[in-house]
């Protein structure tokens, strides 16, 4: 992994590299959540709607770092009602 993602206030998440030069910006579709990287991919959870009365609509999605951060899987993150999401990881296995 030769880059570093950042998410602002502004929506967007911006991609640095090691070097701290701006590679890409991705505007985000709702506020994220979490992020977390391996190898070239970037996985983001977000929300993708307001919670309502203590249930959360959470969906992610995965960029492609080899393919200038396109969009590769966006698909829902289903939780039980009144649940938060606690880990939002890669792992091996």
């Amino acid at each position: 992994m030769d880059w570093c993602a950042v998410y602002t206030d502004l929506y967007y998440i911006r991609i640095f590299s090691l070097f701290g030069t701006e590679k890409t910006i991705i505007c985000s579709v709702g506020n994220v959540i979490s992020m977390t990287g391996h190898e070239e991919y970037l996985a983001v959870a977000y929300h993708s709607a307001s919670p309502f009365m203590g249930n959360q609509t959470l969906r992610f999605k995965i960029f492609d770092g080899n393919n200038n951060f396109r969009e590769i899987i966006d698909a829902s993150l289903p939780l039980s009602p009144c649940s938060q999401l606690q880990s939002f990881t890669y792992s091996e296995g």
